[in-house]
């Protein structure tokens, strides 16, 4: 992992964020298996257990997915009885997604799965302020950047 100069080290940074993600993903895979879900539909769950008050769209833009692809995995979702659609009182063409039941406990077990990763975190030799500043300014950044929205 030796570098011979500064814009070689840039690039092994920007490879070893791509292999962080990766391996997250793999991660994600794994446990959605265990539920019968898809990456996505995980993905749908956690963020509906963190934002109780979601539209489609506002997930679609959460999680960066086309209209389409959210679509169906709310629909499948919904047959497993994961979530439900409920009418805005105020507005009837609104519909806000909610967890049921079954879905909040899935959501939650599926959320204890980044739990796998404190040990590694703990071997970084960085304190968890400074790793929560990177990460946080990476993402702050990206988002100035209009790399990803919402």
């Amino acid at each position: 992992f030796l570098v011979s100069g500064e814009i070689d080290l840039e690039i092994k940074i920007i490879e070893g964020l791509e292999r962080i993600s990766e391996i997250f993903r793999i991660q994600l895979w794994r446990e959605s298996l265990k539920y019968q879900l898809n990456p996505t539909q995980s993905l749908v769950l956690l963020s509906l257990q963190k934002h109780t008050r979601l539209t489609q769209k506002d997930l679609q833009n959460m999680i960066s997915i086309d209209k389409t692809t959210l679509s169906k995995s709310l629909k499948t979702l919904e047959q497993k009885t994961l979530i439900e659609r409920i009418v805005d009182q105020k507005d009837q063409r609104k519909k806000y997604i909610h967890l049921t039941p079954k879905g909040k406990k899935i959501a939650k077990e599926l959320k204890d799965f980044y739990k796998i990763f404190l040990p590694v975190l703990k071997k970084t030799n960085l304190s968890n302020e400074d790793l929560f500043e990177f990460i946080y300014n990476f993402i702050y950044n990206s988002y100035k950047l209009k790399f990803i929205e919402y």
